[in-house]
């Protein structure tokens, strides 16, 4: 396997268990090495019998990577091997220089490559309800296909870096914990976060 620098990737497991509580029950998390960096990533129930992990590799080359389970029985969430990670050769400068950070005395932000990050973006308060696929309620008089990608997308053109937000009317409910119920909402988000980030915001 193949993959860029600083773009997200994921990995699939199958449990070889059902558990009655996931987040209670199991604890997963993936190890990437190369060299004498070491990335820990925890892993995410998405349903039944399956969990991802995902996870951006920080440099070139080949990185070795395994899983630690706390639940030494279940086969099906230990994986390993290695993954070979090449430059990210695109235009998008989060992935060309690398994920946002701060550093002590710094008074602004930085790329990892140390390139200072400026910080402009507003609110987009509706994105969690706002149809993906189709115009619906939201464009009015726009004509555009999706509000939520117009709004985006015209974040982009102005020269907007950073896309706030929060999930008022996500279609989950964690009031009570977090079943499979929540599944469909999570991954209505996932993708609204996608399209974000692959617009490079």
């Amino acid at each position: 396997m193949t993959v860029k620098t600083w773009i997200a990737n994921e990995f699939e497991l199958k449990s070889s268990k059902i558990y009655s509580n996931p987040f209670e029950d199991v604890d997963l998390d993936i190890i990437f090495k190369k060299d004498d960096k070491i990335l820990k990533i925890p892993a995410f129930w998405d349903g039944g019998d399956t969990w991802r992990v995902r996870f951006a590799l920080t440099e070139e080359g080949v990185w070795e990577y395994y899983t630690e389970c706390s639940d030494k029985e279940n086969l099906g969430l230990f994986i390993s091997g290695e993954i070979t990670c090449v430059k990210y050769d695109g235009d998008l400068e989060i992935y060309k220089r690398g994920f946002v950070k701060t550093e002590k005395n710094t008074r602004y932000f930085l790329y990892d490559d140390g390139t200072p990050f400026f910080y402009l973006g507003d609110t987009h308060w509706n994105f969690a309800v706002e149809e993906f696929d189709e115009p619906g309620e939201f464009a009015g008089n726009l004509q555009c296909e999706s509000h939520f990608k117009y709004i985006v997308d015209k974040r982009v053109e102005q020269g907007f870096t950073v896309y706030q937000s929060e999930p008022i009317g996500a279609k989950y409910n964690i009031g009570n914990g977090i079943d499979e119920n929540d599944i469909e909402g999570f991954k209505d988000l996932d993708r609204r976060f996608k399209y974000i980030a692959e617009k490079g915001l």
